[in-house]
């Protein structure tokens, strides 16, 4: 039996997700952008802009519910609303860590900095920013192909990420690079216990010391 109201609201919910996806993959892009240029302003703007992320994803996640509750699909038709739903939680998830990037640099961006971090940071920010238009392009033209390119894609920004972690280790054992406080708290401590920055799962992320104090001796 035809369903023409059920298939054009189906159909509008997977181009409000498409719409979610852009609204992320611009989130990340713009908080790159604030690191990478030190823009204030930018990296305000994309906090300001993540209700609309949000609001988008509750109103997929109430819209999937109620098709499933009222109109018991299946086939092709549950698997979509199952991709929308996964995929409307991830992405808001996306914009939430595009959040986190540009709150931690609203409260570092008085901090010493080194310039091989900030390019490695806006070169993850490329990749990522293409990995998420190729996966909603994917999605709305129906190619698997296309999907199967996007592992090989994440590979640059996994070792990017590693780089990072060396260079930021290596920023934190320079005290010539923290706040005099920072020396102070670390002593003649050689390596921090956790380097560089650390976001919180959710709200304003939490922002470590160049070095971190001393354990106590029992």
């Amino acid at each position: 039996m035809a369903r023409p109201h059920f298939h054009e609201e189906l159909e509008q919910m997977e181009l409000r997700l498409l719409t979610l996806g852009e609204l992320s993959g611009t989130a990340v892009r713009k908080a790159v952008d604030a690191v990478v240029s030190h823009d204030e302003a930018t990296a305000e703007q994309v906090i300001a802009e993540d209700d609309e992320i949000d609001r988008i994803y509750l109103e997929l996640d109430q819209g999937m519910l109620s098709l499933l509750a009222l109109q018991a699909p299946v086939a092709a038709d549950l698997r979509l609303i199952s991709v929308i739903m996964h995929s409307s939680l991830h992405l808001e998830r996306v914009g939430d860590q595009a959040v986190n990037v540009a709150k931690i640099f609203l409260i570092t961006k008085d901090l010493p900095s080194k310039a091989t971090i900030v390019q490695q940071i806006g070169e993850m920010g490329d990749i990522v920013v293409e990995m998420v238009r190729m996966a909603m392009d994917a999605l709305r033209r129906r190619d698997a192909e296309l999907c199967e390119r996007l592992p090989t894609m994440d590979d640059p920004v996994d070792r990017l990420n590693r780089h990072m972690h060396f260079e930021v280790a290596k920023l934190a054992g320079d005290p010539r690079r923290c706040p005099p406080r920072a020396r102070a708290r670390g002593g003649q401590r050689r390596g921090p216990r956790r380097a560089g920055l650390v976001p919180a799962d959710r709200g304003v992320p939490r922002v470590h010391r160049c070095l971190a104090p001393r354990r106590r001796r029992r």
